[in-house]
């Protein structure tokens, strides 16, 4: 049997306190909730031009929420609907969205809810603001959601400018 003395079981120790710290840290960053939910427009709901997106739920620190809009039959392109600064009071957010010009009457439109990380946000800013500034709003592919938070859908027809 091997003996130690006390300098190496003080260092053993730290080895073990730091090692429970890293556990006990990792655990409570993945135990931070993350849900968002629609509350208007429901689904099938009539819209016109523009319409006011309401949402809540619970997002970890550094999370943006982030209200995108694409016509149901564009695979692939979506449209971000501003800037991830949608008028938050608690824990519920609104934003108004824009659902396309006159040749997309009585399209279903889909809108989606996603919630980003630090860098896609400071990435998704950039194109919004850079888009605004030239007046060019071109769609994109949606970012990848953080992890461990679903985003949310929900379908809508157009039938006014």
């Amino acid at each position: 049997m091997r003996r130690f003395d006390t300098m190496t079981c003080v260092a053993y120790l730290r080895i073990l306190v730091a090692i429970s710290v890293g556990v006990a840290t990792a655990t409570v960053g993945l135990a931070e909730t993350c849900t968002v939910r629609i509350r208007t427009p429901n689904p099938n709901d009539k819209v016109g031009l523009e319409g006011t997106v309401m949402f809540e739920g619970e997002l970890p620190a550094d999370a943006f929420p982030w209200v995108f809009v694409h016509r149901e039959d564009l695979d692939n392109q979506w449209w971000p609907q501003g800037t991830s600064a949608a008028r938050q009071r608690g824990k519920s957010w609104r934003k108004t969205v824009y659902y396309g010009g006159e040749q997309d009457r009585n399209r279903e439109f889909e809108i989606v809810i996603i919630v980003v990380g630090k860098e896609a946000n400071a990435q998704l800013e950039a194109e919004t603001e850079r888009a605004a500034k030239e007046e060019k709003y071109t769609p994109r592919r949606l970012p990848n959601p953080i992890q461990g938070c679903a985003p949310e859908y929900v379908i809508v027809k157009k039938i006014s400018n």
